[in-house]
């Protein structure tokens, strides 16, 4: 399922120029406005322009789970001090809702659907009207039931309609100088978990200190799935040969044994986006 958004695409390519004049536009028409940040960069780029935007209309909502883990919640926390605005922590239940824990196929759809209303409720009590996302254009070309939460409960995605792709986000955040400009993409941690498998609160803590284990070597990115008691260690391409050599690859083993998994394997075709969704035959 690619969920496709109801909106205007240009008839040709708009240049960055054109697109952020657009997205000045949209925001204009949603103030006041709350941005749920994640401490990525898409949702930055968005608090950010609607800060010069709005100036004091825009606060920033952030969701507090295990299954961000502290880094995510530091990062957004350090964005919105970066950018100037106010940030409001919103602790999610989302681990109390039998149909998300059971972590079927439409986990991402139950996931937003959840959190969106619980950052909307926050928003609103704090005299924000509308709620804004970080999905962009090129999203609607993945597998993403929650892209279909985010419509369901009226949340804009400023991005999207301005026509950005990733690669006009990094570009246009680096122009403005956020730190978040090349930051790795990022995902709740219950997608390194197969669908069917229960997603708790210490399966989650053992994938974040698997991957905070493989980063402190130095890595500049990386996902630990987990398939059973085994560790899949995925580290972008360029990256596996350095994974896979002896003191670093004994090191890791060792160190993700300490945590409770009992296999280690790496992908040797390095980080894959969504490669659960591909397992799960969601996607090609």
């Amino acid at each position: 399922m690619v969920y496709k958004p109801h909106v205007n695409k240009p008839c040709r390519p708009m240049a960055l120029t054109q697109k952020k004049e657009k997205l000045v536009q949209v925001l204009k028409e949603h103030s006041p406005l709350a941005v749920a940040v994640s401490g990525g960069n898409d949702s930055a780029l968005v608090l950010a322009v609607a800060k010069q935007v709005m100036g004091d209309g825009v606060i920033a909502v952030t969701s507090v789970s295990p299954l961000h883990g502290e880094k995510a919640r530091a990062d957004a926390l350090r964005i919105a001090s970066e950018i100037g605005v106010q940030i409001l922590e919103v602790e999610s239940a989302r681990l109390e809702h039998t149909e998300f824990v059971e972590n079927r196929t439409n986990r991402c759809y139950t996931c937003k659907t959840i959190m969106f209303n619980e950052l909307q409720a926050a928003a609103r009590n704090h005299g924000a009207g509308y709620l804004a996302d970080g999905v962009c254009a090129d999203d609607f070309d993945e597998y993403r039931p929650g892209l279909a939460a985010g419509r369901e409960c009226g949340v804009v995605s400023p991005l999207a309609l301005a026509g950005f792709s990733k690669t006009d986000i990094r570009k246009l955040s680096k122009e403005i100088g956020l730190s978040t400009w090349n930051k790795p993409p990022g995902a709740c941690l219950a997608t390194r978990i197969p669908y069917g498998t229960p997603i708790t609160p210490d399966l989650l803590d053992m994938i974040g200190r698997a991957e905070r284990l493989v980063l402190d070597e130095g890595f500049s990115f990386c996902r630990v799935r987990y398939h059973g008691k085994m560790a899949k260690i995925e580290v972008p391409a360029d990256e596996v040969q350095r994974l896979v050599e002896r003191e670093t690859r004994e090191r890791i083993i060792t160190g993700i044994k300490k945590i409770g998994f009992s296999m280690v394997c790496a992908d040797l075709s390095g980080y894959l986006s969504g490669s659960m969704d591909i397992l799960a035959g969601n996607r090609a």
